[in-house]
């Protein structure tokens, strides 16, 4: 008897960015580093205190060493994991990608990124447009579209050297 074999996918692609989408078509992402803390999508990730991982950054100094930004991957994402310690984190580090910001931010602003709790301000590698106790700009990073709603998402262009 023949075997049936599945010809087409029916998938739903949603309009509605989720913090970690890509906003575009990239060619190259990164995956060669493990997580050395749990790393949710869209957060800035910068080198472990082991070779070959990646953390959320938790000084200024950190934050200069970013490499990208943290990818959602829907079925990690949907399970509730994101990228659990000794996963596989999938980063960008050229192109544009959707970020959760803690305040309102413009078109053509440079980002910050959270290092250290101030206030009601609390997730490490969350992005801001303007200067805040315990947030450090992130080279090389620009907002590409206006959110003036806090915890709403904006594009951001990233654009860091490559780690190889």
């Amino acid at each position: 008897m023949p075997q049936a074999w599945q010809t087409d996918i029916a998938e739903t692609i949603s309009t509605t960015p989720i913090e970690g989408d890509l906003a575009e078509q990239v060619r190259d992402l990164r995956s060669g580093r493990t997580a050395e803390v749990v790393i949710p999508a869209g957060r800035a990730c910068c080198p472990g205190t082991t070779s070959g991982q990646l953390k959320l950054p938790t000084s200024a100094a950190e934050v200069l060493k970013c490499l990208g930004v943290s990818v959602r991957m829907p079925l990690k994402s949907e399970s509730g994991t994101d990228f659990a310690i000794g996963d596989a984190v999938l980063y960008l580090e050229e192109g544009e990608i959707w970020v959760q910001v803690e305040a309102a931010v413009t078109d053509g602003q440079q980002a910050l990124v959270r290092h250290t709790v101030n206030g009601g301000n609390n997730v490490l590698g969350r992005f801001r447009g303007d200067a805040d106790t315990g947030a450090a700009v992130i080279g090389a990073c620009r907002f590409t579209s206006t959110q003036a709603t806090p915890g709403g998402l904006a594009k951001l262009r990233i654009n860091l050297p490559s780690t190889g």
